[in-house]
């Protein structure tokens, strides 16, 4: 019985909630740690070794047959090794440290602190699935999930020319659920039941609505609609979205332990009596098994030299791709995800780093500065006096260069020069605004 072996069997256990060997489940640390590193048959009592693989083989003869009609643990396997094997990010030192730097929320900035580099590169990350539904959360390494959109930029292509992208299911969870009442639609369904009602209406307030619908809101009042449109949209997609026969096949597969998701994932919430959490865990539970297969199967086709799968963020992955590869990756994105049994679901794939306007002036021009200075292109409304707006353009032109000098210039006279320049745009600009510049 090898290490391997016996990792996995304890992860398998937990998924299905069953006791741990005596010796693992009393805390036995040296044991805990020989398991994952030294060869510790050769250190443990065989009295020791011998109760330690009895209790193991219970355990894996008791996960046969729970799993036997379901074989999940092969698919949960598959996704253990995917999540194993991502890469590491590169690192924007100067972008790091400039959103460091600006940030003022704590939480925030924690989150961007776990992304520290070391040799330019973030640590890796290991994700846990530790939830009702399995759905991942960060256990050690970078908090990817919760790191805001807006602090993006520090993730860099490792590549020379290269971009980091996403690739992101288009409306898992309603598309799931009308696959599941079998009613497939492989267009965007927001923007499919916008177009049902009599009135325009933007996609967003169909998104809230169809939420509202699946996951059981008290009110059907929308507050960007009238009472009587906010019925008409209610009325339509409850046409679409049975709840009640999706209760029933949330509830088909369970036992007097656990529920189960559609692919037999072990849901423990047998003490639930809400019905629209019921309906959420079933949901929920089974678009991540949908997405953790799709990302699993996509890293294994995928070229490795030319694109690298980095993170995934529930029901989307992150790459670093080659720009070269760029063409190849969106004829594979474009074929979508068939998942047998199921239906299809289309696929979507843009760049990664999103343009985040902040309503604080300060810290809407700290963050145009930091894209700007890194090299992102920008789409920014400023205002202000002619030379506010000018000496700004200075500054980030100054910021820029210098960076890049540093970068690539051997020559500390020319770097002394830029610095001089920028620190004379900068205290000009603190001057005319008023703001504190920190960049």
């Amino acid at each position: 019985m090898n290490i391997k072996d016996i990792n996995k069997t304890i992860n398998f256990a937990k998924i299905y909630n069953l006791d741990l060997p005596r010796l693992y489940r009393l805390n036995l640390k040296f044991l805990k740690k020989e398991i994952k590193s030294l060869d510790w048959q050769s250190i443990l009592p065989d009295h020791f070794l011998e109760e330690f693989y009895n209790d193991i083989n219970s355990v894996k003869d008791r996960l046969d047959d729970l799993d036997k009609d379901f074989n999940f643990l092969k698919r949960y396997d598959l996704y253990e090794n995917f999540l194993n094997n991502l890469v590491e990010p590169k690192i924007d030192i100067l972008a790091y440290k400039a959103f460091l730097e600006i940030e003022n929320n704590e939480t925030v900035k924690s989150s961007i602190k776990s992304f520290k580099p070391v040799n330019s590169f973030a640590s890796k990350i290991e994700y846990t699935n530790n939830t009702v539904t399995g759905r991942l959360t960060v256990k050690e390494g970078p908090r990817i999930l919760t790191l805001p959109k807006r602090c993006r930029n520090i993730l860099k292509s490792s590549f020379l020319n290269g971009k980091i992208v996403s690739v992101d299911f288009c409306n898992l969870e309603p598309r799931l659920a009308l696959h599941l009442l079998d009613k497939s639609n492989n267009e965007d369904i927001y923007e499919y039941f916008r177009d049902k009602v009599s009135f325009n209406v933007d996609r967003s307030v169909i998104k809230r609505a169809v939420i509202s619908i699946l996951y059981g809101a008290k009110s059907n009042n929308l507050a960007d609609l009238t009472r009587a449109r906010s019925e008409e949209v209610f009325n339509m997609l409850k046409s679409y979205f049975n709840i009640s026969k999706l209760l029933n096949i949330a509830e088909s597969k369970k036992n007097n332990s656990f529920r189960r998701n559609y692919f037999g994932r072990p849901l423990h919430n047998i003490k639930e009596i809400k019905e629209n959490i019921i309906v959420n865990n079933y949901i929920q539970s089974t678009a991540v098994d949908i997405s953790l297969k799709c990302f699993s199967e996509l890293s294994s086709i995928i070229d490795k030299n030319l694109c690298k799968p980095l993170y995934v963020l529930h029901d989307a992955i992150i790459f670093d791709v080659n720009n070269d590869y760029i063409k190849e990756l969106n004829i594979i994105i474009d074929k979508g995800y068939l998942e047998k049994g199921l239906g299809y679901f289309p696929l979507s794939i843009e760049d990664f780093i999103w343009r985040y306007i902040m309503k604080n002036k300060s810290s809407f021009l700290h963050q145009v500065a930091a894209n700007y200075i890194v090299g992102n292109d920008i789409e920014a409304e400023l205002s202000g006096e002619r030379i506010q707006l000018e000496t700004f353009q200075n500054l980030l032109d100054a910021s820029k260069k210098l960076r890049e000098s540093l970068y690539k210039e051997n020559s500390l006279d020319r770097v002394l020069e830029l610095a001089d320049q920028k620190k004379f745009f900068t205290k000009k600009f603190q001057d005319l605004t008023g703001i504190e510049w920190k960049l």
